[in-house]
């Protein structure tokens, strides 16, 4: 589920901060426990391993059906249509379902947090771009029991937040006990993406161009372990040295997404990504070496078209600009003969049919994985 789908405000169920802080969990209270033993569940009909199976599945999110939830298509993605819910009811059914399964929508939730806010749900509810104040206010909402499950958190992040808070995020309390943590970079996420700028990300140190990017990619390539060389380090300030603040994290994920135009440049980056090996406590290291690269290509929206062409960079309001384009004839008397012609790019005239049929670009997604290791 994500962190826009909780409210604060519902008059029918306001939130008492200060009960939950103070109340002792009812799984922690010294009561008696119905064994309902007419229940189906607890009969046993079913076998403990199979009720949990079914419990879990009970209580995993859903897209919620009504059209106020729909994410617009700005937003919206594959996994990402519409809020989310829980079917929390069931843990009112009775004490014996509840003690069983008390923890499973902590558990069964995904954590999502987009930034900037106006690239997510949430649009301006948290109107400061650098600031963790979504992800303080939706983890003050919970106990202190309810914080020990959060294992999972995904980021849906512009480069500028990955670079200046993303380092913040990973010092909070509340980020302790985060075992996996997912990192999406969209398509327009990139720096600079309105105007086609190169692809270019840096998890050792803070560059302002692809050029310096390029320039460590080619120097690692030669200076490897494979070269009997040493790799870059990652200087303390980079986003890359915070992963070492999140001492129960195992496992990182990260997206990469760009447009057809730009595939090749995600190509490279996504094989330099596998060399990184970032620092963690005590020697060890998250690494992808010997995990599996995942693919995806999704159909986009209108909205992930880019303020210009990519293939000829003209503005969008303008038609596509030409190109020379020599052409064969065979003349009567005089044999082959060349002449010049002006056409729009193929790629130029496949765009603008696009647009024209209301269609956005073809996304192509890589998911590179680490792991703790050595």
């Amino acid at each position: 589920m994500a962190a826009s789908d909780i409210t604060n405000d519902d008059p029918q169920f306001p939130i008492n901060s200060s009960l939950l802080a103070s109340s002792l969990p009812i799984h922690e209270r010294s009561v008696s426990v119905d064994p309902q033993d007419n229940c189906p569940f607890f009969n046993g009909r079913i076998p403990p391993e199979i009720r949990d199976e079914i419990f879990s599945y009970a209580l995993t999110e859903s897209v919620k059906s009504n059209i106020s939830s729909t994410y617009p298509e700005n937003i919206a993605r594959p996994g990402y249509t519409g809020k989310r819910t829980i079917a929390i009811p069931l843990l009112q059914t009775c004490r014996r379902i509840y003690l069983e399964t008390y923890h499973l929508p902590v558990i069964n939730r995904e954590h999502v947090f987009w930034h900037a806010p106006e690239r997510g749900p949430y649009g301006y509810r948290f109107p400061d771009l650098y600031s963790l104040e979504h992800e303080n206010w939706y983890f003050s909402l919970m106990t202190a029991w309810q914080l020990q499950l959060v294992k999972e958190v995904h980021l849906f992040t512009q480069m500028f937040w990955l670079e200046g808070q993303f380092p913040l995020l990973c010092g909070k309390e509340y980020m302790n006990n985060v075992e996996k943590l997912k990192i999406t970079l969209r398509r327009g996420d990139w720096w600079w993406n309105e105007s086609n700028a190169p692809l270019y990300v840096h998890p050792k140190r803070r560059i302002l161009s692809a050029r310096e990017m390029l320039a460590t990619m080619s120097l690692e390539k030669t200076k490897s372990p494979a070269h009997n060389g040493t790799m870059e380090e990652f200087r303390d300030s980079a986003w890359g040295s915070a992963f070492k603040q999140l001492e129960s994290l195992k496992e990182l994920e990260i997206e990469f997404e760009t447009s057809d135009d730009k595939k090749a440049e995600l190509e490279a980056i996504v094989e330099w990504a596998k060399t990184w090996k970032f620092p963690m406590k005590d020697g060890l290291v998250l690494s992808a070496d010997g995990l599996d690269v995942k693919r995806m290509v999704w159909q986009a929206s209108m909205s992930e078209w880019s303020h210009q062409c990519p293939y000829c960079g003209n503005p969008n309001r303008a038609p596509c600009a030409t190109i020379v384009i020599p052409e064969q004839t065979t003349g009567e008397t005089a044999g082959e003969t060349t002449e010049e012609i002006r056409r729009q790019r193929p790629e130029c005239i496949e765009r603008t049919r696009r647009r024209a049929r209301g269609e956005g670009p073809t996304l192509h997604v890589i998911s590179v994985r680490w792991k703790l290791a050595q």
